[in-house]
Formats: structure tokens, C-alpha cells, sequence
């Protein structure tokens, strides 16, 4: 995206010039798919549509509080932004039958989002990996990461000092 901004537009962007054919040349080039275009389009539309009662009765049930709801509703954005990038937008350019010289900025543009959704995505899923991966563990680390971002440091040595203390052989009362 940030060539984008940098060359001014996509056509100066190099090799992404559509300007070695004419618009009319460039729809006669396209393949159009009516049939599956519109099957992605009704399939994203039905989707977005069944989100939208379920983030009603999280934030309607006042469940966005608990921390798994906050994920749910992070995914959820998540797939519905990405659905509309994968499936709508593709379902319209397939009847259409566009490439990408036929609506140049629009598809970079809605790549580079698709593309933001893919890594936000990924990284949602490894920093919940991670997570339980660490919450899994038997030392009291995992707890002080995750849970306070307040006290990292000063908070994990006085809770450890404080359980060695009470019992040396006791296991951390997070980690149990």
C-alpha cells in the first residue's frame, strides 16, 4: 500500500502499467463467470448476514466483558471484513469478468486488504497458540504475561517471592 502513496497511483507503479492496451481491450481480455460469481456472492451475503445476530446477543447479553467473547467478536470482524474481500468483491468481478487493469486501483487496493485480514488472521491464531501453550505450563511466568501488562516485572517478582515464602514446594496458585 505504501507504494500506493509513494508513486501517486497504480498505474506508476511498475509492473503494474495497463496502459500498453485500451479499457475496451483490457473487458474483452476478461473471462466472465456468472454463475460462480454470483454463488459467491450470495454465499459472502449469507455469511455476513449470519454474523450479525450473533454480535447483537454478545453485546446485547452484556457477554463482551468475559475475555473469550472479546475473541469471538475480534474474529468475527475479522472473517466478515475477509469475506467481503473474498467473496464479494471476487463474486462481482467474476460476473463482470474484470482483471486487473479494469479496475486497477480498486484491486490493489482490495488486495492490500485482503491481505491485512490474512495477517491479522494468522497472528490472532499463534498469539492464541501461544497463550495456551504458555497457560499449559506449571510456573507462574505465563500468568504475569498475560494477564497483568500493569506489573510485568515488579508484580512477578513480588507474587514469586511471596509463594516461596508461603510454601517452597507449593505450586503457583495462577498455574493450577
Amino acid at each position: 500500500m505504501e507504494r500506493l502513496i509513494r508513486y501517486g497511483s497504480v498505474d506508476a507503479i511498475p509492473f503494474y502499467n495497463c496502459s500498453w492496451k485500451t479499457p475496451e481491450e483490457w473487458n474483452e481480455m476478461g473471462l466472465k463467470r456468472p454463475v460462480l460469481g454470483w454463488f459467491l456472492v450470495l454465499f459472502g451475503g449469507t455469511v455476513e448476514v449470519l454474523y450479525l445476530p450473533i454480535l447483537y446477543i454478545i453485546f446485547k447479553t452484556k457477554l463482551i466483558r468475559y475475555a473469550c467473547y472479546k475473541l469471538i467478536v475480534f474474529l468475527a470482524l475479522t472473517d466478515m471484513s475477509a469475506t467481503v474481500c473474498s467473496s464479494i468483491i471476487s463474486g462481482i468481478l467474476y460476473i463482470q469478468g474484470a482483471v486487473f487493469c479494469t479496475y486497477p486501483t480498486f484491486d490493489y487496493i482490495a488486495g492490500g486488504f485482503a491481505i491485512s485480514d490474512y495477517s491479522r488472521v494468522t497472528t490472532r491464531s499463534k498469539s492464541s497458540w501461544l497463550y495456551r501453550g504458555f497457560m499449559g505450563c506449571t510456573f507462574c511466568f505465563s500468568h504475569q504475561l498475560f494477564v497483568s501488562i500493569r506489573s510485568r516485572w515488579h508484580g512477578f517478582q513480588n507474587h514469586c517471592r511471596r509463594e516461596k515464602r508461603v510454601k517452597k514446594l507449593m505450586k503457583c496458585r495462577y498455574c493450577m
